[in-house]
């Protein structure tokens, strides 16, 4: 699975479609669905915290920039079928 998540850095140009309008229902698809690994872009580090929160996913990723914080490229995996070996950034 393949998500563009669309930065929350753009949260209020995007108005009724902003991160935090979708972030449940995002959140909700994947727990109802459980795909065992889920590509993100433009996600930030607190957008995939909020993705993963009391689930048995966990997340990684690398930054654009290499910024704490910025958005990136990265992926969620469900823990209880995955165990990401190494994570270089």
């Amino acid at each position: 699975w393949s998500f563009n998540l669309r930065t929350e850095f753009k949260d209020e140009d995007d108005g009724p479609n902003g991160w935090r309008h979708r972030r449940e229902a995002v959140a909700r698809f994947i727990q109802e669905r459980r795909p065992p690994l889920v590509c993100v872009q433009e996600a930030t580090p607190a957008m995939l915290d909020a993705l993963v929160g009391g689930s048995a996913y966990a997340w990684a990723g690398t930054s654009r920039s290499l910024r704490r914080g910025d958005e990136m490229a990265g992926f969620l995996y469900d823990t209880t079928r995955m165990e990401l070996v190494v994570h270089h950034t």
